[in-house]
């Protein structure tokens, strides 16, 4: 018998994100934002946070900020439907799930079974991981230089956003011109400069001792040049030098050429995890 219990936003961080963080790689999106919303809780305001538990003993977890889809972690059998009853209860079913292997589907079904809808799956991505500087193979470099960008780059941020969510085609896009605002506030955001800027390359967010980045987005005009590789290198540096102990990553698995260049920096394949979608 599972028990889905609602925690506020900063007990989870002090009795479920330890837990979780023995996983850290596995459970980074929903590591980094349950301390990112703890720090500053009116970033995701309505956010649900959830301890999974069994005969007392925290078995999983999930988390959803509205209008984002549910974020679980592995659960063990039975728990996804307890997750999805737990939502339901408290009149909230979200339009699908997602998680490591096979876990976010499990929750999806039961969603899609709830609001009479289609299960898709809408992203199989591969999580990799950098776990130390020494582990970085260094490139060639492109001609330019790689640098934070400000608020005189916001255009050309919002533009590379809009057209990178485009791309991965995710349920619930932000905003990209917030999306921007926030990346450049934060000091969050790279770029490659080689008369203009040509790639991007972002901390996503901070977990207990690792980084992930994401997004990374090469502009269309200025592909194959090496750009990508050069701003993600310059981006794991930075990250490593700050005091990070690892840097990960997710990438689409369908996308043969940002998998090759993860690869060829050193960057290790270790999960998996999933996106799925109520239509």
């Amino acid at each position: 018998m599972f028990r889905v219990r609602r925690l506020e936003a900063s007990v989870f961080c002090t009795t479920v994100v330890p837990e979780l963080a023995a996983r850290e790689v596995e459970n980074d999106v929903m590591v980094g934002l349950a301390l990112r919303i703890a720090a500053v809780p009116t970033s995701a305001p309505n956010s649900v946070f959830c301890a999974v538990e069994a005969e007392g003993k925290l078995v999983g977890a999930a988390l959803r900020t509205p209008p984002q889809l549910v974020i679980v972690t592995a659960l063990p059998a039975g728990a996804a439907r307890a997750v999805a009853e737990f939502f339901r209860n408290i009149a909230d079913v979200p339009d699908g799930a997602s998680g490591p292997r096979h876990h976010g589907r499990d929750v999806a079904a039961c969603f899609a079974s709830f609001r009479g809808g289609r299960l898709e799956h809408a992203s199989d991505e591969i999580l990799y991981t950098l776990p130390e500087l020494g582990a970085l193979r260094e490139r060639p470099a492109p001609p330019g230089t790689a640098r934070l960008a400000t608020d005189a780059d916001a255009g050309v941020l919002t533009r590379f956003f809009a057209e990178f969510f485009r791309e991965i085609a995710l349920p619930h896009s932000p905003d990209p011109a917030e999306y921007a605002a926030r990346a450049i506030a934060r000091g969050s955001a790279w770029l490659w400069d080689d008369g203009g800027p040509r790639a991007i390359a972002c901390c996503a967010r901070h977990m207990t001792s690792g980084s992930a980045i994401g997004p990374v987005y090469t502009a269309a005009e200025s592909r194959r040049r090496g750009y990508g590789s050069a701003v993600t290198a310059a981006l794991c540096r930075d990250l490593f030098a700050s005091g990070r102990k690892f840097v990960c990553l997710h990438a689409d698995r369908n996308n043969p050429q940002s998998n090759d260049v993860y690869r060829a920096l050193g960057f290790e394949e270790v999960a998996s995890f999933n996106v799925w979608t109520v239509a």
